[in-house]
């Protein structure tokens, strides 16, 4: 029935899902060859994640979007450190 969908406390709790729509979408990324400075705490993968996630974000600003993929982007790569502001 369509309306069971609208239950929002259900949705929010989804993520085991998201990680593999990234990995799909990101399958093919050649990441090994990409190097990072010392100081970075993403990981190439979260980084080509969080800018999907940046970009599909409806929120007003840059600031705002941002800070909805990191929130998002620590849900779904948990054993990673906690990922950079900026």
């Amino acid at each position: 029935m369509s309306h069971q969908d609208l239950d929002r406390r259900k949705a929010r709790f989804k993520y085991e899902y998201l990680p593999l729509a990234l990995d799909g979408l990101l399958r093919t990324a050649l990441f090994s060859s990409l190097t990072f400075r010392d100081d970075c705490t993403w990981t190439a993968q979260a980084q080509a994640s969080a800018g999907l996630l940046w970009a599909w974000s409806d929120e007003a600003t840059l600031g705002e979007r941002l800070q909805a993929a990191r929130r998002i982007a620590q849900c779904v790569f948990p054993r990673q450190q906690e990922p950079a502001a900026s």
